[in-house]
């Protein structure tokens, strides 16, 4: 079965976006593959630094509420909210301490 990821690269940061139909073994799976891949370019992942965060609607959430993914053999820590790129993100995707309106959706702001 494919998964529908989309992997972004920023000087240090990984950013992997998934389908929220993904499983946990198919997460894991692309991160083993990140991770192999990292290491065969000489980079490396840090499991000790990784998080990683669902978004989604609360039923979604719910879902993936006993999701572990792991980098190597460490759990990596689940954190809301996220800041990326200098925006910080809830769960369900509202920007929270932006320079742009408080409560306006990432949609509704880049799109």
């Amino acid at each position: 079965m494919e998964v529908a990821t989309n992997m972004k690269l920023y000087a240090a940061v990984i950013v992997l976006l998934a389908s929220v139909a993904v499983t946990e073994g198919k997460l894991n799976d692309v991160m083993k593959i990140v991770t192999n891949w990292s290491n065969c370019n000489k980079l490396s992942v840090y499991p000790k630094k990784s998080k990683v965060m669902f978004f989604g609607t609360q039923g979604q959430l719910f879902k993936l509420s006993c999701v572990k993914v792991y980098g190597g053999q460490l759990e990596l820590e689940r954190v809301t909210p996220f800041k990326y790129l200098g925006m910080i993100l809830n769960q369900g995707l509202i920007l929270v301490n932006m320079v742009f309106d408080q409560g306006l959706t990432f949609s509704q702001h880049c799109f």
